[in-house]
């Protein structure tokens, strides 16, 4: 897991979305390791400038979240928190962030209701 967490973060966009994706498989076959799988995963979305890189990483969270949400509520708070301070531009990681927080909005109510009004007040200003 250390090597893939490095290789995420290789300046090559094909190496990196592909060491994001095989965390993500490491993550569903080996159960243990979800939950180190998911920080680093939760890292990478936060500080990958690679659109592609980002998008994947939120893609592989979201599959890991809908497979056990109860363990990671705290994560899913924390990547709704990220998309209303602005933090996640990548527009695949964007709507993947919409959707947790949108399928799971009773577990964070207040946060789904925040970000619902943060994201019609940017609507207008989304990239198409």
């Amino acid at each position: 897991l250390d090597e893939l967490a490095v290789q995420v973060k290789h300046p090559s966009t094909v190496l990196a979305t592909r060491a994001t994706a095989t965390i993500g498989c490491i993550a569903e076959k080996h159960t243990p390791l979800a939950s180190s799988c998911v920080r680093v995963l939760c890292a990478t979305a936060l500080r990958s400038k690679s659109p592609e890189v980002v998008g994947e990483a939120v893609s592989v969270i979201r599959r890991l979240l809908q497979n056990d949400i109860g363990t990671y509520v705290k994560t899913l708070r924390n990547l709704g928190k990220l998309l209303c301070s602005g933090k996640i531009e990548a527009p695949v990681a964007r709507a993947g962030v919409v959707w947790l927080v949108g399928e799971y909005s009773d577990l964070v109510a207040d946060l789904a209701l925040e970000s619902l009004r943060l994201l019609t007040r940017q609507f207008p200003d989304e990239p198409c």
